[in-house]
C-alpha cells in the first residue's frame, strides 16, 4: 500500500505549505432571552427563556439542559416554595393555550387555562402582559392580559387563580392591563398600568382598586434591605420611583437615569437591588444597564456587553454576580465594576450554524442556518444580521444553498423548498418529490438544483418548481467539475458513478466503497478524492485520472471525528491539499490525504456542522454549536523530491 502512495506522490511537482492565521468569530449571536429566574427556595436553579425554548440550570448557571421546546415563551415565574413549579406564559398571537405549568422541573409541561380565553373566531386569544405569584401566598397568581393591537380587548383583563393556575377567574375593576407588579414585602398590594384607568393600586389583594393619578410601580418593586419602609420601583415613565412609606405615596423627582448627551433613557421594567451593599442596579432598553451607590440618587453606567438593550436581570449576592438577557443571548459579570462580560452557554440551539452557504459569485456573503434563524453576513463573518424568512416555515428547515445568481435556498423538513429570488422580497415555496437529506445548487448555471435522499437523485432546471428523476440508489454526495459543467461524480451506496451529460446516465467508476465526501480539484480536474469506508474501515480514496484509477489509504479515527455527515473540500490552488470537516473538528491535508492535521485544537470545545470556502479559496468558514468561526488560509508552494 506506501508503494502505491509513492507513486502517486511520484507524479507531484509542489506541494503547499499553508500558513493558517487565528480563527475568529463575529457570531452569529445567540438569540433573544427574555426571561431569567432564579428560584428563592433554591438559588442554585436558574431558569432562562430563549428563541429556542426554556433551559433550565441546578448548578447556579455552569450548566444548562432544555426542557421546552419553543413556543414564543417571553414570560417566567417560579413558585417560592418549590423550585420544580413553573408557569411560563407565551406571548404569541395565534389561537392556543398561552400559560404552561410543570410541577417536576420542566419534565412535563400542562396548559392551565381554565377560565382563562383561550381564542377563537369570536374571541381573540390573550395577550399576556404580565405574571406575578403571591409571595405571601404561592398558590395565588395574577395574570394580565392587554387589549390587542387590532382593537379587540374581550380577552383583555387581570385574571387570578387561587390553585396554582388548575382555575382562573378575571378580578373586576382592571379592564385592559398593559404593566403588572406586586410588592415583595406587602403581597395584597398590586400595582397595574391600564389603558383604560391609568395608575391603579389594590391594597386587598384585587378586591377593590383606587387611583389618585399619582406615580406608581406597575413593572417591578423592590425593599431596600436598609430600611423597612423605603421602596424602589419602576412604572410606565423614565423614572425611578421611590417610597418612605412603605409603598402608601411614591415620588419619581428623586433621580433619573441619563445618557451621555444629557437626554433621559426609558428603562424595560429591570430592577434589581444587591440586597448586602443595597447597591441598586437598573436596565435600559435604549441604554443599557447602569448601577447606584448612593440609593438612586446618582448612576453610573456599567460597560462592555450591559450597553445593550436589556430585557432581563438577575443578581446573586452570594457571589456578587450580574447575569442579563439581552437580543444577543444572556451573559454574565462577576464583582465590581461589572465590565467583563461573558456569554453563559445555556446550550442556545439558535447559536448553532448547522448549515452554511457562501455566494458564488460575492466571496464576502455568507449565510448561516441555526435551529428556527437564518443569519447573513455581508462582510465575510465579522457581523452577523438576520435574514427575513417566514417564521413557520424556517423552525423546520435543515439546509440553506446559495445558487448562482444569487438566488436563495432552504431546504425544508420533510420535503419541500424555499426559494427567495436574487431582488425578490417574498419567499417561494415548491414541493420535492422524495424526502432529501442533501439539496446542491449548481454553481454555473441558474435555476439548476439536485436533491438526494433515500428515493435516489432528482434534478430541477427552475428553482425547483418541477422535478425529474436522475439517479436511483441512495446517494450521499455530489461534486461538480469546476472547468466542465456537464461533469458530476456522485457517491450512492457502495460505488461511485460519474455523469458527463448533467445527470442524464451515469458510469460507475468505484465499486465497494461508501463515500461520504467527494471532491474534485479545482487546480487540476483529474484528481478526485473522496473518503468513506471500504471493507470496514475508514479510507481516503485518490484518483489523479478522473476517476480510472483509484488508490486507497487508510485515515486516522480521530481524523474522521464520530460517526455522520463530513465535508471535504479541495483548495482552490492546490491539487495535494484538501479540508475536512468531521463534528469533533476541521482536519487539513498538503500531501493528498496520507497525513493530516488539526486546525481546530486551540478552539473552545464545539460541534462542527457544517464547513464552506469563499469563491476566492482563501477563507475556511466552520459552522459550530459556538456560532461561525473563520481561518484566512493563504499558501505558498515549494518543490519536493519525486519519488
Amino acid at each position: 500500500m506506501r508503494s502505491a502512495a509513492c507513486l502517486f506522490l511520484s507524479l507531484l511537482t509542489i506541494a503547499p505549505i499553508a500558513r493558517a492565521h487565528a480563527w475568529r468569530t463575529g457570531g452569529p449571536d445567540a438569540g433573544e432571552v427574555r426571561a431569567i429566574v432564579r428560584a428563592a427556595s433554591d438559588a442554585d436553579v436558574l431558569y432562562v427563556a430563549a428563541d429556542d425554548g426554556i433551559y433550565k440550570s441546578m448548578d447556579n448557571g455552569a450548566s444548562w439542559r432544555a426542557i421546552a421546546d419553543p413556543d414564543a415563551i417571553a414570560l417566567l415565574a417560579v413558585d417560592p416554595r418549590d423550585a420544580n413549579v413553573v408557569y411560563a406564559v407565551r406571548v404569541g398571537d395565534e389561537p392556543a393555550p398561552h400559560v404552561f405549568r410543570t410541577l417536576d422541573g420542566g419534565l412535563h409541561w400542562e396548559p392551565v387555562v381554565h377560565g382563562l380565553p383561550t381564542g377563537s373566531a369570536f374571541v381573540p386569544p390573550l395577550r399576556p402582559a404580565g405574571i406575578v405569584i403571591d409571595p405571601g401566598n404561592p398558590d395565588v397568581i395574577y395574570l394580565a392580559s392587554a387589549c390587542r393591537d387590532d382593537g379587540w380587548c374581550v380577552s383583555g383583563g387581570l385574571f387570578r387563580s387561587s390553585d396554582q393556575g388548575s382555575h382562573w377567574s378575571r378580578v373586576d375593576g382592571v379592564p385592559w392591563p398593559v404593566e403588572l407588579t406586586i410588592d415583595p414585602e406587602e403581597p395584597h398590594t398590586i400595582y397595574v398600568t391600564d389603558m383604560l384607568r391609568g395608575r391603579i393600586r389594590s391594597d386587598d389583594g384585587g378586591g377593590s382598586w383606587e387611583s389618585d393619578g399619582s406615580l406608581l410601580p406597575s413593572r417591578v418593586v423592590r425593599s431596600d434591605p436598609f430600611d423597612p419602609s423605603r421602596r424602589y420601583g419602576i412604572g410606565d415613565v423614565s423614572l425611578l420611583l421611590t417610597s418612605d412609606d412603605g409603598g402608601d405615596t411614591w415620588k419619581g423627582d428623586v433621580a433619573r437615569v441619563l445618557f451621555t448627551d444629557g437626554t433621559v433613557g426609558s428603562f424595560s421594567g429591570v430592577l434589581e437591588i444587591d440586597r448586602q451593599t443595597g447597591r441598586l442596579f437598573i436596565g435600559s432598553a435604549s441604554s443599557g444597564l447602569f448601577r447606584s451607590g448612593d440609593r438612586g440618587q446618582s448612576w453610573l453606567p456599567i460597560g462592555g456587553t450591559a450597553r445593550e438593550p436589556i430585557w432581563q436581570m438577575l443578581f446573586d449576592e452570594r457571589t456578587a454576580t450580574l447575569i442579563i438577557g439581552t437580543p444577543t443571548g444572556v451573559y454574565t459579570s462577576s464583582g465590581f465594576p461589572w465590565e467583563n462580560w461573558t456569554p453563559l452557554a445555556i446550550g442556545n440551539r439558535t447559536l448553532d450554524a448547522r448549515s452554511l452557504a457562501g455566494d458564488p459569485t460575492r466571496p464576502e456573503t455568507l449565510y448561516s442556518l441555526s435551529y428556527g434563524r437564518l443569519f447573513v453576513t455581508h462582510d465575510g463573518g465579522h457581523s452577523w444580521n438576520p435574514a427575513p424568512i417566514p417564521p413557520p416555515l424556517l423552525l423546520n428547515a435543515e439546509q440553506v444553498v446559495a445558487g448562482a445568481g444569487g438566488d436563495l435556498y432552504l431546504r425544508v423538513h420533510p420535503n419541500a423548498v424555499l426559494r427567495l429570488t436574487a431582488g425578490a422580497e417574498e419567499w417561494e415555496l415548491s414541493s420535492l418529490p422524495l424526502n432529501p437529506r442533501l439539496l446542491v445548487a449548481d454553481p454555473t448555471t441558474r435555476g439548476r438544483l439536485y436533491a438526494a435522499g433515500n428515493g435516489g437523485l432528482v434534478v430541477s432546471e427552475d428553482s425547483g418548481s418541477t422535478w425529474r428523476h436522475a439517479a436511483p440508489g441512495n446517494p450521499h454526495a455530489l461534486a461538480f467539475d469546476p472547468r466542465d459543467a456537464d461533469r458530476l461524480i456522485l457517491a450512492a451506496g457502495s460505488e461511485v458513478l460519474v455523469s458527463v451529460d448533467r445527470a442524464v446516465t451515469w458510469t460507475s467508476i468505484v465499486s465497494d466503497f461508501g463515500a461520504d465526501g467527494i471532491a474534485i480539484s479545482p487546480s487540476d480536474p483529474n484528481v478526485v478524492t473522496a473518503l468513506g469506508r471500504r471493507y470496514g474501515k475508514d479510507v481516503v480514496a485518490r484518483s489523479l485520472d478522473g476517476g480510472a484509477t483509484w488508490i486507497f489509504e487508510p485515515i486516522a479515527s480521530e481524523v474522521r471525528g464520530p460517526y455522520g455527515e463530513i465535508t471535504l473540500i479541495a483548495d482552490r490552488f492546490h491539487h495535494n491539499t484538501l479540508y475536512l470537516r468531521s463534528g469533533s473538528g476541521v482536519h487539513r491535508t498538503t500531501d493528498g490525504g496520507l497525513t493530516w492535521s488539526s486546525l481546530t485544537s486551540g478552539l473552545p470545545p464545539q460541534y462542527y456542522y457544517s464547513m464552506t470556502l469563499d469563491p476566492t479559496g482563501r477563507t475556511l468558514h466552520a459552522g459550530t454549536s459556538l456560532g461561525v468561526w473563520s481561518l484566512g488560509v493563504a499558501v505558498r508552494t515549494r518543490s519536493v523530491r519525486r519519488f
